[in-house]
């Protein structure tokens, strides 16, 4: 009996260690194998929180050693009261990392609500203990195994950013006309957004876009050569072609670039969004960096929104998303107003504050200075009006343009945001995007002052530009290159004004991004020290090439090529036209709609059918009773529900009035969810200080005669709240 009692004592310590083992293997396989599968092939969001070295290290240190040694510390306290409760713990412990092995399996397999999921999760984890204490393959195939343990994280900082020396890569090529250079990359812009008829900038609607190109070179057919902003924006800063999908953009993936190449002669004044390709120690102003632990939690607390996102959204398996979509602090800020690369939630309306900050950055100096800012407009979330106000969104119409909720088309990438068939909310999504471009008109013109009111103006090299297009088509992709909506995704506007540029002109040049830095090198004199693919748009006598090319992220890398004249995108002009007019056209951008001959019209002049209203009730989710002309915000965007227990023929038109004028004519929505929902956009300047008058009618037509009938009752939701505004 002695005997026996001794050897099981010995036998412990080695049952232990095969246990501790098990616990690092099964952990690995349950939370960070598929973490860092996602986080090495999408190393973003360590670009977006300018992540260094010691944040990566400390990132793998508490996921890989730290959290499963928590996990096997709890089964050494639990054996100092009993060898049982350290098995019953071990077998706790096994149950759940099975269960969350076989959480996303299970998710895949069944198209079952949460719950369900959840239960055969834990039927799994069950089964799984089970075979794991019965069976002794079973624990030596776990064993076997444990290599997992040290390859996962291995692999991952193998393929994590890397901030490497950069004195080897700064250029000494001499610079033979050194000048102030000002470069602002926008995000998701279309070119073909800022012509009008003629195929011109729209001198009304654009009025400070069209007056720079009176002293700027316009290239009209200039192209993105990627759809990702991880790709175009290197292309630009390096003159090369967009590397694969699994390229970081970052100093170490892109060390010859602009940056670099006038690094020893330039200061650099440079706002990065998500990419990260000037070296540190160049900036002129690196700003204030949060503290190790700051940065480490935010990192940890991201790892948790994307390993949720790895067990609950089958959609975004494979992606991080983007901004707009958000490159980081998932956790921390809500995905319609969430933008930037900073440690704390950041309002839409910093995206203007933060160009307007950089603006006045731009000074005179002894040294010259490159002054860059990639800035994520006009991309979504559109809450900004013309005049830099803004509006907050009916939660129906935030929803609209949500990645989240956006209808997806099988056979596609599972990362490819789709849009949904009902062409008339497209188009309102579409409306909303093009007064946010009159804002970054707004916001050029403060550009354009202040370097003339510095007398940097005829002096620097100024270039506007964007990483890529957008597109907004009824049942085609957001962002994803297809054969229908290229034309919307690979125009971007490029306007240069050189150094002591008098006079605009507009180039028809086939001009792509690959050619803005080769381009940007001859104005200012300087040989570029590698080889670029790219050409110089400056130089007439250089052949342009005879075609255009994209690339499209997908399992594997593809391209799609065009000719160089490009017609396709007066296509998308056309449309727009047809849909909004030019700034020329009555009413604008509100004059849309499907009765959009009534914007303007007085409700006196109407037929209103008072004695037989709609029976349906109406709970308007804004409230002009009291308007503040001063605020910030303004109640630009105007939305609605109907309530009604009588059968109802939907879609409704209707007329949106505000102080006795049609300012707006829409109907509700076609998408399951939102079918008795509306939203209008109607001008900041209908409105005035105080008490406003809104009604919205139902049109319905007698012969030839428009009628106008009100709803049988109207409400107006009493918070925000119920008002689903997404604030």
């Amino acid at each position: 009996m002695e005997s026996k009692t001794n050897n099981t004592t010995r036998g412990e310590p080695g049952r232990f260690r095969r246990d501790a083992l098990h616990i690092l293997v099964l952990y690995n396989l349950a939370f960070v194998a598929r973490l860092y599968d996602v986080l090495g092939l999408h190393p973003t969001l360590f670009v977006a929180k300018r992540s260094q070295p010691i944040d990566v290290f400390l990132f793998v240190v508490v996921l890989s050693v730290a959290a499963p040694l928590a996990c096997i510390v709890l089964e050494i306290l639990a054996s100092l009261l009993s060898e049982r409760l350290r098995r019953l713990v071990h077998a706790a412990l096994v149950f759940v990392f099975v269960a969350v092995i076989a959480l996303p399996i299970v998710r895949d397999i069944y198209a079952i609500v949460l719950l369900e999921v959840f239960i055969w999760a834990a039927v799994a984890g069950g089964l799984g203990v089970a075979l794991y204490t019965r069976y002794a393959l079973v624990r030596t195939m776990i064993t076997i195994l444990w290599p997992v343990v040290v390859l996962s994280p291995a692999l991952f900082l193998w393929r994590s950013p890397v901030f490497p020396r950069i004195d080897a890569y700064l250029s000494t090529a001499k610079i033979g006309k050194p000048a102030p250079i000002v470069m602002i990359v926008f995000d998701e812009f279309c070119g073909v957004s800022l012509m009008d008829e003629q195929r011109h900038i729209d001198p009304v609607r654009y009025p400070n876009f069209a007056a720079l190109a009176d002293t700027a070179t316009w290239f009209r057919n200039a192209t993105t050569m990627s759809m990702t902003t991880k790709a175009a924006i290197p292309a630009m800063l390096t003159g090369q072609l967009p590397k694969n999908r699994f390229t970081s953009p970052t100093l170490a993936e892109y060390p010859q670039n602009l940056f670099t190449l006038l690094g020893r002669r330039y200061e650099m004044n440079v706002g990065e969004m998500i990419t990260h390709l000037c070296p540190d120690k160049l900036l002129r102003q690196p700003g204030d960096r949060a503290g190790l632990a700051a940065r480490l939690r935010s990192l940890m607390l991201d790892a948790v929104a994307v390993q949720l996102n790895i067990l609950f959204r089958p959609g975004l398996r494979y992606a991080i998303p983007e901004i707009g979509a958000r490159w980081s602090n998932f956790m921390e800020q809500d995905h319609r107003l969430g933008i930037g690369a900073d440690f704390r939630p950041r309002r839409t309306t910093e995206r203007g504050e933060r160009f307007e900050e950089f603006i006045e950055q731009i000074q005179p100096a002894e040294k010259p200075v490159l002054y860059f800012l990639h800035v994520t407009l006009p991309h979504v979330p559109y809450l900004f009006l013309p005049s830099g106000k803004r509006y907050d969104l009916p939660l129906t119409a935030a929803q609209l343009e949500s990645p989240y909720v956006n209808h997806r088309m099988p056979g596609l990438e599972k990362n490819s945001i789709r849009w949904g068939d009902d062409a008339f909310a497209i188009n309102q999504c579409s409306q909303r995007y093009l007064l946010q471009v009159a804002y970054v008109d707004r916001l050029i013109g403060l550009l354009v002052q202040q370097m003339k009111s510095t007398g940097m103006f005829d002096e620097s090299l100024l270039v506007l530009t964007a990483d890529h297009g957008v597109s907004m088509r009824s049942n085609d992709a957001h962002r994803e290159v297809t054969a229908t909506n290229f034309p919307d995704i690979m125009s971007i506007p490029l306007l240069i004004k050189a150094p002591k540029q008098q006079r605009g002109s507009v180039s028809d040049r086939n001009v792509q991004s690959a050619d803005l830095l080769p381009t940007l090198a001859e104005i200012l004199d300087v040989t570029i020290p590698w080889k670029t693919q790219g050409i110089s748009a400056w130089n007439p006598d250089l052949p342009e090439p005879a075609r255009k090319e994209i690339g499209v992220a997908g399992r594997s890398e593809r391209h799609f090529t065009y000719e160089g004249s490009f017609p396709q995108k007066y296509e998308v002009l056309d449309k727009m036209l047809a849909l909004f007019g030019s700034g020329s056209s009555a009413g604008g951008l509100y004059r849309f709609g499907p009765h959009k001959e009534l914007v303007g019209s007085r409700l006196e002049d109407l037929t209103v059918d008072e004695q037989n209203p709609c029976p349906a009730a109406l709970t308007l989710y804004n409230d002009l009773s009291d308007v503040d002309l001063s605020s910030e915000t303004l109640p630009c965007c105007l939305g609605g529900r109907l309530e009604t227990e009588s059968p109802l023929s939907l879609p409704l038109e209707l007329v949106v009035a505000v102080n006795g004028q049609v300012q707006a004519t829409t109907r509700t929505y076609l998408l399951d969810g939102l079918r008795k929902s509306w939203t209008a956009m109607i001008p900041e300047a209908c409105l005035k200080a105080g008490a406003n008058d809104l009604r919205v009618l139902v049109v319905t037509a007698a012969g030839d005669q428009t009628i106008l009938c009100p709803f049988a009752e109207v409400t107006v939701a009493k918070d925000s709240a119920e008002a689903g505004l997404a604030n």
